[in-house]
């Protein structure tokens, strides 16, 4: 992984893709937090980002902090089926046995939002206060998820005690 400081604020290159210093999410602006690679039987899946109102390492301040926030995941593996996605999905959330049933029903209509992926395709978790969790698949938005209880859900599969990958939950706390 490349990294090129610029004061607080970085952009990343992982495996070939190129994470920005910054974005906007609802007129507020995020920084690159850290970014990493998913790995999975030695295979890489896809890089990942998070951004934040200011750099942190603590993920659960990061899970629980009501402020605006985005994962930005590029898939690089040739093909990643829409099963697999929810196959995935669906085994990280049930590493987290505090959901409640209204946050899991909303979690099962993500499930429809899923594609098939190829390599370059993209998903963004974008959440913000005002509005919730806004999800997109292929650069196109295909719904929002409002509450902070699906939020913190999104947010403990890559940050929570029991990640997708710890090192690419290390790499996203870089910083």
């Amino acid at each position: 992984m490349i990294l090129s400081l610029i004061s607080y604020a970085f952009a990343a290159t992982v495996a070939g893709v190129h994470f920005p210093e910054s974005t906007v999410i609802e007129e507020h602006q995020v920084v690159l937090n850290g970014a990493g690679l998913r790995e999975k039987y030695w295979i890489d899946i896809y890089a990942a980002a998070l951004y934040l109102p200011q750099p942190s390492k603590d993920a659960v301040s990061i899970i629980g902090q009501d402020t605006p926030k985005r994962i930005h995941i590029h898939f690089i593996y040739h093909r990643v089926t829409k099963d697999q996605m929810i196959e995935t999905l669906d085994e990280n959330f049930s590493r987290n046995p505090n959901i409640n049933e209204l946050t899991i029903a909303s979690i099962k209509q993500t499930f429809d939002w899923m594609e098939d992926f190829k390599k370059g395709d993209e998903i963004i978790f974008d959440y913000a206060p005002e509005s919730g969790t806004t999800i997109y698949v292929k650069g196109k938005e295909k719904g929002t998820i409002k509450g902070k209880d699906f939020m913190e859900a999104i947010y403990t599969i890559y940050l929570g005690p029991k990640p997708a990958s710890a090192a690419l939950k290390e790499s996203m706390l870089r910083h």
